[in-house]
């Protein structure tokens, strides 16, 4: 005796077809919905603002004339290497200059990290030995990272001197 809602080969073929298509129309209507929120957010952002230069606060490229260029973990997360590009040589020579000692914050413990000093090659930075730093090249310091404390999204700062970077965060 044939059940009254036993399905024909053909059409459980055709469930097993419309099943495999379902995932594939979610996935196109999450892409158009996603491609079309970014479109908006894109366009509610307001650039008219005033710059932080204007409103009385100087950036740090204003400042001490370096644009940040990053800080990324390195050497299998045990070191940090802070990249910089000068944008006035004048402005930045005290960011190397060898009797400041740089150091590293990490802004949610308070952690400091300072760039270590190798037996034969010394500090692990830049340091110019005389002249100004060349303008539009970029120049780093390694911080060490004891442990891999601070990993990749952690929030730090650096300080050199009276320099005092922005938050950074780690990538």
């Amino acid at each position: 005796m044939k059940h009254m809602f036993s399905a024909t080969r053909k059409d459980r073929i055709n469930l097993r077809r419309a099943g495999r298509q379902q995932p594939f129309r979610c996935a196109r209507l999450a892409a158009v919905l996603a491609a079309v929120s970014m479109t908006v957010l894109a366009g509610c952002a307001s650039t008219d603002g005033p710059a932080s230069s204007e409103m009385g606060t100087p950036t740090v490229e204003e400042q001490f004339g370096v644009k940040i260029e990053g800080v990324r973990l390195t050497a299998n997360g045990y070191m940090l290497d802070f990249r910089f590009r000068i944008l006035d040589s004048d402005l930045a020579a005290p960011l190397l200059d060898r009797s400041h000692k740089p150091e590293l914050i990490d802004l949610e413990t308070g952690g400091r990290f300072t760039v270590p000093t190798a037996p034969k090659v010394g500090m692990l930075r830049t340091s110019l030995s005389s002249g100004k730093p060349k303008q539009g090249r970029v120049y780093f310091m390694m911080f060490a990272n004891p442990g891999g404390v601070l990993k990749s999204g952690s929030r730090v700062s650096v300080v050199v001197g009276e320099f005092v970077s922005d938050p950074i965060i780690v990538q």
